[in-house]
């Protein structure tokens, strides 16, 4: 990695150290780093909010620089031990799913950790995700509630149906644990995946994996990129450095295929979303592209997209970057890719920043809204930001 050209804070380059690409270049920055100006409240701010804390515990350690920061070094144990425990807790769950003959698949979480990272422990979680077939839901939330896990929504039936009809999920937490279960029995809610053909992914989940001793079914790596893509980019807009190191993992697996991803990401009308997350794993992280995939995800909306979505990640809270940090990072980024051999975007216009700041989110166009009634999202937008600001003023 280029040394600090000074528009990122040092807390920031030293998460981005920990998880680029170049494991031998990344560690030789976190040495370099760790020894400078930190400030480690800072930075277990900036590592938890992005949910790398336990990727930078682990490069910290690797690169002999644990002792230059004990109390982050610590924090990423505690979230260590965590993850231990509430992986175990699927174990148990996934077993009690073998029992009840229901079919699950593990999404997202440690299901995605043992099938992308070297050493799953270095993804954290904070809940776990399981994939259900509709009908499954219901008896297998009240199961849960039998084994202490209490549903924020009613289990009966009559409602689960409701329930399923506007939404993706439900969820359950347990009250000694702490672990959130969320049941899904779609990636994404109401008639927003309405398009999605979710029977032809659960047909092709037929890849082995193992998740605490116990046997599992794990996504093809080309549907569960593209479903990380839904949910991190479409659904998320990219909202924390952890989804952009799990594309990362992508361009780094053995045999994945970018077109088979991309044709499928075509068919679920998502295709921008999966090569913007392509770029953002390029251009922050180093991960190697495909050539022809580069060419394709590295159009000048992919820049403005970086920039936008990055600020974010390093300031003091989640939010909208102002024109004034939106252009420094963007420039800041086309810097450090110089002499990577993908030339340099336009400038930046703020009419490219004013369309991303307005682009509606899904949360702008609600689930009960027909398809035909989506441009109205274009005016709860503006007004949603609005309200943002003043109530923050």
């Amino acid at each position: 990695m280029n040394a600090s050209a000074g528009w990122l804070a040092p807390e920031a380059e030293l998460c981005l150290a920990a998880v680029t690409v170049d494991r031998e270049a990344g560690l030789e920055r976190v040495r370099t780093l760790a020894n400078g100006p930190i400030g480690p409240e800072r930075l277990s701010l900036v590592a938890r909010k992005n949910r790398v804390t336990c990727a930078l515990g682990a490069a910290l350690e690797e690169a002999g620089a644990a002792d230059r920061l004990p109390d982050l070094h610590a924090e990423s144990r505690t979230f260590d031990r965590r993850g231990a425990l509430f992986t175990a807790e699927l174990g148990a769950v996934l077993r009690l799913a073998e029992e009840m003959n229901v079919e699950v698949l593990p999404y997202k979480g440690p299901a995605l950790a043992v099938q992308l990272y070297r050493d799953p422990r270095e993804r954290m979680f904070k809940d776990v995700d399981l994939l259900l077939h509709g009908p499954d839901v219901a008896p297998f939330a009240r199961r849960l509630a039998e084994r202490g896990y209490a549903c924020d929504e009613p289990t009966d039936d009559a409602a689960m149906a409701q329930l399923q009809a506007r939404d993706c999920e439900v969820h359950l937490r347990h009250p000694v644990t702490g672990l959130l279960i969320e049941l899904h029995w779609h990636v994404l809610p109401g008639r927003h995946g309405a398009h999605i053909d979710l029977d032809a992914i659960w047909e092709r989940a037929r890849l082995p994996i193992e998740i605490a001793s116990v046997p599992a079914r794990g996504f093809e790596l080309e549907d569960l990129l593209v479903l990380v893509a839904l949910h991190g980019g479409l659904k998320h807009r990219w909202m924390r450095l952890q989804v952009v190191v799990d594309m990362a993992r992508f361009a780094l697996a053995p045999g994945i295929d970018w077109e088979v991803a991309l044709e499928r990401a075509r068919a679920l009308q998502c295709e921008t979303a999966v090569l913007e997350g392509a770029f953002l794993a390029w251009c922050v992280l180093g991960a190697p592209l495909p050539e022809q995939i580069l060419a394709r995800a590295a159009v000048p909306s992919s820049w403005d997209r970086a920039a936008f979505v990055v600020g974010p990640w390093f300031g003091s809270r989640f939010g909208l970057p102002t024109y004034g940090e939106w252009r420094a990072t963007r420039a800041g980024w086309i810097e450090r890719a110089r002499g990577r051999g993908v030339p340099a975007p336009p400038p930046a216009r703020y009419a490219s920043y004013l369309r991303m700041v307005l682009a509606p989110t899904l949360s702008d166009r609600p689930t009960w809204l027909p398809h035909s009634l989506d441009r109205l999202g274009h005016v709860v937008r503006p007004v949603r930001i609005l309200l943002r600001q003043t109530n923050k003023g």
